[in-house]
């Protein structure tokens, strides 16, 4: 009876414990998401300003481009700049450039209708590969890839951080209605966040994830630039200076900082059409922009030393604002945002159940 007792009592005292532990994991799933996000942000923000560096020691290029998180044209201008020819030409015959690359944990989301076959930076897990292996080989390997998704890769972390890996693995593995996918409206964690509509900025919470804009003419200049919008989290929510991590930003920036590096980003020169091969060039002018290739040509051409000043800048319109998504300066109205309740009930699921629990929360 005595030993009866005990088991009961140790029984009762784990399950207060795991209550107060999944309490506490679910309170750290937003500064997780934004520990993690932060970390890609500041790697990159590094290697950028090293390589920028008039004293880089130019023997260190190899190490420095050797992994990391960059835009895909972005890449291309650095290994240009650094004469790496081998590495620049075989990311330019494999399209990389235009669809990005990741590790070989990874494989393309096939697309037969764009010229490299494949979607443009949307990949799912490689067979026979766990998830937490794929997230891991992300660190020390080359990612070419969007801000969208890095955020994804943030989100990913820190489930795996929650779930702790054999529920991760088993939730994301390639066989699973669920795999491991990256990539801008391409991800199985959609579930895990809801859509909100903002009156404006003020409402913005930390862990929300946002979009700022550029111009709508910034395509006609930049057809292959990365600076289109940033995919950002909000770190820190305050009415007057709420501070956001977006790839290609300084962390903890402003949303004027922001603003400044769309401007920054139109005014730069254009990135170098000999990155791309023939059947994508011929694709984006003949299919995109004017849907015309000659008069897509003449119209890129026409912008090629167009530069605005801020206030120039400041009175065009938004690419991606429309009657039914409003705007508050760059920055859309439309947010996604971490639902904790859902979190918490996939934190708190058995390993047996986690893939029927996750299932459910689709509704």
């Amino acid at each position: 009876m005595y030993y009866f007792y005990k088991l009961t009592n140790w029984l009762f005292f784990m399950s207060l414990e795991l209550k107060v532990n999944t309490q506490s994991n679910i309170q750290e799933f937003i500064p997780q998401m934004l520990y993690h996000m932060g970390e890609m942000c500041k790697d990159h923000a590094e290697r950028i300003q090293s390589i920028q560096d008039p004293e880089f020691d130019i023997s260190k290029v190899k190490s420095v481009l050797s992994k990391g998180l960059w835009y895909p044209s972005e890449y291309c201008q650095v290994l240009e700049k650094f004469n790496q020819k081998n590495r620049l030409n075989w990311m330019i015959k494999n399209g990389a450039p235009f669809h990005g690359f990741m590790p070989t944990t990874f494989t393309p989301i096939e697309d037969a209708i764009l010229p490299t076959k494949r979607k443009l930076d949307q990949y799912k897990i490689a067979k026979d590969v766990t998830p937490s292996r794929a997230l891991e080989s992300i660190q020390d390997s080359i990612c070419l890839i969007g801000c969208g998704t890095a955020r994804n890769i943030a989100v990913y972390r820190t489930l795996q951080d929650l779930l702790g890996k054999k529920r991760f693995d088993l939730l994301f593995t390639g066989d699973s209605n669920t795999p491991l996918q990256l990539g801008t409206n391409n991800n199985s964690y959609e579930r895990l966040f809801k859509r909100v509509e903002l009156r404006s900025t003020a409402s913005l919470q930390p862990g929300d994830f946002c979009h700022f804009s550029n111009i709508q003419y910034y395509v006609a200049k930049h057809p292959f630039g990365h600076a289109r919008g940033y995919n950002a989290i909000c770190e820190e929510a305050n009415k007057e200076d709420s501070r956001f991590l977006a790839l290609g930003l300084k962390p903890g920036c402003l949303a004027t900082d922001v603003e400044n590096a769309l401007l920054d980003g139109f005014n730069a020169p254009q990135y170098s059409e000999t990155f791309f091969t023939p059947s994508i060039l011929s694709y984006v002018y003949g299919k995109t922009l004017l849907r015309d290739e000659q008069r897509s040509k003449e119209l890129v051409e026409s912008h090629k030393d167009c530069k605005l000043t801020q206030e120039q800048f400041d009175t065009m319109p938004n690419r991606d604002a429309h009657a039914s998504i409003k705007a508050e300066r760059r920055m859309l109205l439309s947010v996604e945002r971490p639902d904790l309740d859902k979190i918490k009930m996939l934190v708190e699921a058995p390993l047996e159940n986690i893939r029927k629990v996750f299932s459910r929360l689709s509704s």
